[in-house]
């Protein structure tokens, strides 16, 4: 198991910024955990929302 990754993007051009990243990562490393705050975009990419 890794150890999870957290990110935080808090309006839609930080989504947008934070899901481009995220996309980046998962294409270079087999599988990341994401866990954080975001919108739809970073939601698409597997990201674990926070309460």
């Amino acid at each position: 198991m890794t150890a999870p990754i957290f990110i935080l993007a808090g309006e839609a051009s930080g989504d947008q910024l934070a899901a481009h990243l995220m996309r980046a990562v998962n294409n270079a490393y087999e599988k990341p955990n994401w866990i954080g705050v975001g919108g739809r975009l970073m939601q698409a990419e597997e990201l674990e929302i926070l309460d």
